[in-house]
């Protein structure tokens, strides 16, 4: 069993408040694998026959290592003075759900405020979005893939206006709607009437986007 709970072997990244959500579900998914977990829930009651008992606390001395191994030094105080297993998550969870939502906040707005690049194409910008859905999905918020659509169509200029608006009045979904906009930038470049992004350009799609979004 000990081996399992080998951090640097199971490469477990440490928990400090800003990874908290995965990094908990990896520690999580090792101590469950091992049938262990309902002792941290505290699901598992202490037996009373004296053998049983013997390897239930050494199954939650060696649980306990291992959460602390997981844990980074900047962490570690909120849980050294504690010693019921059951409560160790607590306050790691209390003080990460904190630093998480005022990180998500941040990223929302700075995803709900970008826009594409004169040079960019549209999968760049895509791949740009994604960055942002992949930091925003590693500390626990998902983005939805209507939510992707609208960040896609907000950032259009006005030469992708009529593609736009037949995405949003068909209802087509991202996966449909991609394919559909690197098309359209195919013809646009092919006959030189690509233009610059800039805010003027985007107004109506903007407001296209709004309706997408009292539509949902």
């Amino acid at each position: 069993m000990d081996d399992v709970f080998d951090v640097a072997n199971l490469r477990i990244p440490l928990l400090i408040v800003e990874n908290y959500f995965m990094c908990s579900r990896t520690v999580e998914l090792v101590l469950r694998s091992k049938g262990v977990w309902r002792i941290v829930s505290g699901e598992k009651e202490k037996p009373e026959n004296a053998e049983a008992l013997l390897k239930f606390d050494t199954h939650k001395k060696v649980t306990f290592s291992c959460i602390l191994l997981s844990v980074h030094e900047s962490c570690m105080g909120s849980v050294m003075t504690i010693r019921d297993l059951a409560d160790v998550w607590r306050p790691l969870k209390n003080n990460s759900e904190l630093v998480s939502q005022a990180s998500i906040d941040v990223l929302l707005e700075r995803y709900q405020d970008m826009n594409m690049d004169a040079s960019e194409s549209v999968l760049d910008y895509v791949n740009r979005l994604a960055i942002i859905e992949m930091q925003l999905g590693g500390i626990g918020h998902t983005v939805t893939d209507a939510e992707k659509l609208r960040a896609v169509i907000r950032a259009l200029t006005k030469d992708f206006e009529v593609t736009a608006e037949v995405i949003i009045q068909t209802g087509t979904c991202l996966k449909d709607a991609i394919p559909r906009l690197i098309a359209k930038e195919g013809q646009l470049l092919k006959h030189g009437k690509r233009s610059p992004h800039d805010s003027g350009n985007a107004s109506a799609l903007q407001a296209q986007t709004l309706k997408m979004a009292h539509a949902k």
